[in-house]
C-alpha cells in the first residue's frame, strides 16, 4: 500500500482542474452503460439472476452470492453493437464508485470539517485515486496503476495461502496441478491445469460456503476498499461477482470478434492490467501481454462462449497469482546489514556490541582515570612515609 505523501498530494491537487470535469463526465458514461446492462439483464438474463435467489449456506443457512445463480456472462453483448471499450468503462466505473463512497464515508459520519481531511488523504495517496486522473498525464497515470498495484501485492500472498492451507487440511489435492497454480509470479503456469484445478475448487468450495475471512482477503488483494471488520459477506462476493460479470461478459467479446490482436498497447496493457495479468513494474513486452492473455483464453475454455465459466476463485487464483511475490521492491540481501534507525543508531545496535564498546570505550577510560588516580594517590602516601622515615632516622 502506497504511503501517503506531500510530493504525491502536490502532484495529484495540481490536476483537479482537469480532473473534476473528467470524473463528472466518467459518472455519466458510467450511468449510462450501467443502466444499459440492467436493461439487458431484464431482456436476457436468466429468472434466477433477475429474481437474485442468493445460496443459502448449508450450515447456518446465511444469505450469500452464488456464483452459478447470481452470476450472468452477456454472450450476446457485441452482437447487438455494443463495443468493448464501454464494458472497460463500466469496469472503471464500478471500482471508481466503490472508493468514492468509502472515502467520503468519514465526512458523511463525521460532518463537512472531515471533508477536508479526506480529500487530502485521497490526493497523497495513490492507492485511492479514481481512474479519472490516468487522463491527465503519463506521470498521473504511472502512479495510478503502480498505486493499486501496490495494494495487490501486498494481500495476494497472504489470500492465496490461506486459500492453499485451507483446501490441503481438507482434500487430498492433486499435488503437481496445485502446485503449479501457486508458482510465483513470472513463473509460466499451464492453464489446462490451472483449469482443472478451479473446477475441482468449484466442486467442494464455491463461492457461497466462502468464510467471511476468505472474502475479505479477496477484497483487499483485489483493492477494492477499505474491509471493514463489520462488512457483510454477502456485500463483498456481490462486488466480486459484478466486477467478474464485466470481465467475463468484455472476454468473451474479444474471443468472439478477435479483438486482441486490434487494441493498441494501451489498451492491451489495461485488458491485461484489470484481470490482474499485468503488474505495472514489471513493463511487459505486447509479446508477453499477449501470451498471457492467449493462456487466459486457454484456462476459459471454449465452455466461456456460452457462458460458462471455470469457477471464481479457482480463476481468481489463477489470475491473481501473477502478484504473488513482492517483486517489486528492488532490495537485496546487503540492505539487511543497514542501519533500519539512522536517525536513531543506537537504538539499532546490538546489545552485546553496546556493552563491548562502553567496556572499551567510556568505561575504560573511566576505569583508567580512576586507577591511575588511585596509583596517584598511593605514590604520594609512599612517598609521604618515605619522607618520614628519612627525618626520623
Amino acid at each position: 500500500m502506497s504511503i501517503a505523501s506531500l510530493s504525491a498530494f502536490a502532484r495529484n491537487a495540481k490536476q483537479l482542474p482537469k480532473v473534476i470535469p473528467a470524473m463528472y463526465q466518467s459518472a455519466q458514461q458510467g450511468m449510462i452503460i450501467q443502466n444499459k446492462w440492467s436493461m439487458r439483464a431484464d431482456k436476457y438474463a436468466p429468472e434466477d439472476y433477475k429474481m437474485m435467489f442468493e445460496k443459502l449456506t448449508p450450515t447456518s443457512y446465511q444469505r450469500n452470492t452464488c456464483e452459478v445463480k447470481n452470476l450472468w456472462i452477456d454472450t450476446k453483448w457485441g452482437d447487438d453493437g455494443n463495443s468493448r471499450e464501454e464494458l472497460a468503462k463500466r469496469w472503471h466505473f464500478i471500482t471508481d464508485r466503490w472508493l468514492a463512497f468509502h472515502t467520503q464515508l468519514l465526512p458523511a459520519l463525521f460532518g463537512g470539517w472531515a471533508f477536508l481531511g479526506a480529500q487530502a488523504y485521497v490526493l497523497s495517496n495513490d492507492s485511492w485515486l479514481p481512474s479519472a486522473f490516468t487522463g491527465t498525464s503519463a506521470e498521473n497515470k504511472k502512479a495510478y496503476y503502480e498505486g493499486k498495484d501496490l495494494l495487490r501485492y501486498k494481500y495476494t500472498p497472504a489470500f492465496l495461502n490461506e486459500n492453499k492451507f485451507k483446501l490441503e487440511m481438507t482434500f487430498p489435492v492433486p499435488s503437481e496441478k496445485w502446485n503449479d497454480v501457486h508458482e510465483k509470479n513470472d513463473v509460466r503456469r499451464n492453464p489446462t491445469w490451472a483449469r482443472e484445478v478451479a473446477q475441482f475448487y468449484a466442486k467442494y468450495y464455491p463461492l457461497h460456503i466462502q468464510k467471511r475471512q476468505i472474502t475479505k482477503a479477496i477484497m483487499r488483494s483485489m483493492g477494492m476498499c477499505p474491509s471493514y471488520p463489520l462488512f457483510k459477506k454477502v456485500g463483498a462476493t456481490t462486488r466480486m461477482r459484478d466486477l467478474f460479470e464485466c470481465i467475463f461478459t468484455e472476454d468473451v467479446l474479444v474471443i468472439k470478434q478477435g479483438l486482441v490482436e486490434k487494441m493498441s498497447d494501451e489498451e492491451l496493457f489495461d485488458y491485461a492490467w484489470r484481470r490482474f495479468m499485468a503488474p505495472a513494474d514489471k513493463n511487459l513486452s505486447r509479446a508477453e501481454l499477449v501470451q498471457r492473455i492467449q493462456d487466459y483464453h486457454k484456462f476459459l475454455g471454449p465452455e466461456i462462449l456460452d457462458g460458462k465459466h471455470p469457477g471464481l476463485i479457482g480463476t481468481y487464483m489463477y489470475l491473481i497469482g501473477y502478484y504473488n511475490d513482492p517483486a517489486f521492491l528492488t532490495e537485496d540481501f546487503s540492505d539487511l546489514e543497514k542501519d533500519d534507525f539512522s536517525n536513531l543508531s543506537t537504538w539499532s545496535r546490538d546489545l552485546f556490541m553496546k556493552r563491548l564498546e562502553f567496556e572499551n570505550g567510556p568505561l575504560r577510560d573511566q576505569v583508567e582515570k580512576h586507577v591511575l588516580a588511585k596509583k596517584a594517590e598511593r605514590d604520594a602516601k609512599l612517598a609521604e612515609v618515605a619522607k618520614k622515615q628519612e627525618l626520623e632516622g
